[in-house]
């Protein structure tokens, strides 16, 4: 086991003063929040800022491979950045976590965050009552089992692979039911 801050950096998100305001016109960086990743991926519609109304905004650009995961709420929800054509930064509302790939992968730890001695380990850290919320120094206490680089990336292999049997198995399942409505509606036709 061991301590995620000796693997990666943990920084907070951009601090906004004030609500996120959308700025269609002169927007160039998406700002990622809590409500905008819904199962681990971004929806469709995300603020965008103008990167010349704040400060040191390039200092807070995410990277591939970067890990997000909400500081407030229960749920922790994740999301794994990858490279996008848009510039991304997260809020405040969210933990970066950033790693040394040559230690973990991001993949892996992606996986690991969302499996329940994570979750349990990050649920028992949380303080206050209205708002449960996560410390920097709780994330960075959490203890992971690290197998070789080579056992993770074959795990992170698997997981992509049963996602993809799960997703066409989701589309075979649509489609029988849509047969199976067709040849309902044309028996009472």
């Amino acid at each position: 086991m061991i301590l995620l801050k000796e693997m990666a950096i943990i920084k907070t998100g951009y601090t906004f003063r004030g609500k996120i305001e959308n700025d269609e016109t002169h927007g160039s960086i998406n700002v990622l929040q809590p409500k905008d990743i819904t199962d681990g991926a971004p929806i469709d519609k995300i603020a965008k800022i103008n990167p010349n109304a704040f400060q040191s905004i390039d200092n807070h650009l995410l990277l591939s491979g970067d890990i997000l995961i909400a500081n407030k709420g229960l749920k922790f929800s994740t999301y794994i950045y990858h490279n996008s054509a848009i510039k991304t930064i997260a809020s405040s509302s969210f933990f970066i976590i950033r790693v040394n790939q040559s230690k973990i992968s991001p993949d892996f730890l992606m996986w690991y965050l969302n499996q329940m001695p994570a979750k349990d380990y990050l649920l028992n850290k949380t303080t206050g009552t209205t708002i449960p919320t996560i410390s920097k120094s709780a994330i960075e206490s959490l203890s992971i089992p690290v197998p070789t680089l080579d056992k993770q990336l074959l795990g992170v292999n698997l997981i992509s692979e049963i996602k993809k049997e799960s997703n066409l198995l989701e589309s075979l399942i649509v489609k029988r039911m849509q047969l199976r409505d067709s040849y309902l509606w044309s028996l009472i036709h």
